[in-house]
């Protein structure tokens, strides 16, 4: 949920807290396939948009400190502009932040994240005992 009214947000990764995907290796791996379904209207900027640098999953070396930390228009930064019902789907990797909401009404969307099942889940402490059985040891852990 992006609050009406919000200002933008903090440049970022998806990914672990703990551990950042991109050491494992270049380019980043993906890791976590993020699908986003967007519940309001974005049709135009301001409006709690996605904002992302195209291809910055691609790049061999780490957002500059200047760009993460401004909260203003950055040069390289695209806004997503979409209807209710659109999905956007995006790799982990990809440098993205919640442009400004300029709006009287709270912007909602619901993400979901497919990844191997051998990743910790962020959303729950244990795997569904009906996945344990049919997978192998190594996958369920």
């Amino acid at each position: 949920m992006q609050p009406a009214h919000g200002g933008t947000g903090g440049w970022h990764q998806d990914g672990s807290g703990a551990y950042d995907f991109g050491k494992l290796g270049y380019p980043v791996a993906l890791i976590q396939l993020w699908v986003s379904f967007l519940l309001a209207d974005q049709t135009r900027p301001g409006t709690g948009n996605m904002e992302l640098i195209p291809g910055s999953h691609r790049s061999s070396v780490p957002l500059p400190a200047d760009i993460r930390a401004a909260r203003g228009d950055t040069p390289i930064g695209h806004v997503i502009c979409a209807p209710t019902g659109s999905v956007l789907v995006f790799h982990n990797g990809v440098w993205h932040r919640t442009y400004r909401h300029d709006g009287d009404r709270d912007r909602f969307t619901a993400h979901y994240v497919y990844s191997p099942p051998w990743v910790r889940p962020a959303d729950r402490f244990t795997n569904s005992g009906g996945f344990l059985e049919r997978t192998t040891p190594m996958r369920g852990l």
